[in-house]
């Protein structure tokens, strides 16, 4: 499951054509695909298997970062000159 999680997902955000103008929503959509078709998948138990997910996107046209997480995972970011706090947010 994690290895079809790990083609599908990235493949999904990239295609959506809202990535850079709604990138919050492209990554739900994403998200949310990705789950259909792996409960829709032949030879992937959903209901007895999970995965975790970590996607990091920077826009090209700015200087923003955006990370996107499912189940226990996270991500961390470190940089030695820090531009500011971040906050860790998590949407439903």
């Amino acid at each position: 499951m994690s290895n079809y999680a790990r083609e599908m997902l990235p493949k999904l955000f990239m295609s959506d054509p809202r990535r850079d103008t709604d990138t919050k929503k492209a990554f739900i959509d994403s998200f949310a695909k990705t789950q259909q078709l792996i409960e829709e998948h032949k030879t992937i138990d959903a209901a007895t298997s999970g995965t975790t997910a970590t996607v990091a996107y920077k826009k090209r046209s700015s200087d923003e970062l955006f990370v996107a997480y499912v189940g226990d995972s996270r991500a961390v970011l470190v940089c030695e000159k820090a531009l500011g706090v971040g906050t860790n947010t998590k949407t439903a």
